[in-house]
């Protein structure tokens, strides 16, 4: 049975499943959920992706057929998501992380990574990442810091994976400067003023999208509004975070708001993008950025 850390602050409540991916499975303000709620069948699956939330270490997105070329070495990264034949968000949601520092409205979850062996096909860098959950009165605050513990430089992104309910008149608005198009490979191909379907510059229901896209030039913030339950979110991210992921599913109870440091495949992308966004992170460097989910109910 998959361990359970919860966390408390006033009428803030946060379930952790740090040996499943370092996840959340249960963020609510008193009764009500925040994300989207993590059933014990869900738990039982071993799965991070039907939680509540999940980080993305040390990439986010997708890595072409999870290969790629740095500092004159050839990688190729086993495919970690069903048949795709992509590499997909890095380590940290396929990793147990250990509970390190724990207190009664906060937690640091730690993962360590040595690519020797098999470890070279899920990232080839020795690396340290540390994931710290708060709750402060009104907000949830997830910190990523990863650091780059071999003796090459790491080319490293960071990101959030939150899974939002889907209900009725709920409503997103956020800013950026252009939105990615993938091919049928689901890869960037090009990229496009977010006009149209991609326009969210003003709220606009969820129920009226249908994307899977990559959004550069992000302000910064996310505003999310539940009606029904009389509830605002505001995502908020530090400036590392330049992009986002927004994924609605036709069909589905739920969407995703994902602010994220870099554009996918990023990694294949430097010497044709000047934005792409990846950090590389030099021997004992570390890269440290947070992102915040503030909670506030309508009148």
């Amino acid at each position: 049975m998959t361990e359970i850390v919860t966390l408390t602050n006033g009428e803030l409540a946060l379930d952790l499943a740090p040996a499943l991916g370092g996840a959340i499975a249960g963020f609510r303000v008193g009764d009500v959920p925040i994300l989207r709620e993590t059933t014990p069948e869900m738990l039982a699956s071993g799965d991070a992706t039907l939680t509540s939330s999940f980080p993305l270490v040390p990439v986010s997105g997708r890595i072409d057929r999870g290969r790629f070329a740095f500092c004159g070495e050839e990688h190729r990264l086993v495919p970690n998501f069903g048949d795709s034949p992509h590499y997909l968000h890095g380590i940290g949601w396929r990793s147990a992380w250990d509970v390190g520092v724990r207190g009664g409205s906060a937690a640091t979850l730690v993962l360590d990574h040595d690519p020797a062996g098999d470890g070279a096909g899920l990232w080839p860098y020795r690396m340290r990442a540390e994931l710290t959950y708060a709750l402060e009165t009104t907000s949830l605050v997830m910190t990523l810091a990863v650091e780059n513990r071999d003796a090459r430089p790491m080319p490293c992104g960071l990101g959030f994976h939150p899974y939002f309910p889907r209900r009725p008149g709920a409503t997103l608005r956020f800013r950026a400067t252009s939105v990615w198009i993938a091919d049928e490979r689901e890869i960037p191909v090009r990229r496009e003023a977010p006009t149209g379907d991609f326009d969210f510059s003003a709220p606009r229901e969820v129920e009226t999208a249908a994307l899977d896209n990559a959004f550069s030039g992000f302000g910064g913030e996310a505003q999310i509004v539940y009606p029904d339950r009389r509830l605002a979110l505001a995502v908020t991210a530090d400036a590392l975070f330049g992009h986002c992921v927004v994924f609605v599913p036709p069909g589905k109870d739920f969407f995703c708001v994902e602010p994220v440091s870099h554009m996918p495949d990023a990694i294949n992308r430097m010497p044709e993008v000047k934005d792409h966004g990846l950090r590389i992170l030099a021997p004992n460097e570390r890269l440290v950025a947070s992102a915040r989910i503030a909670v506030e109910r309508l009148p």
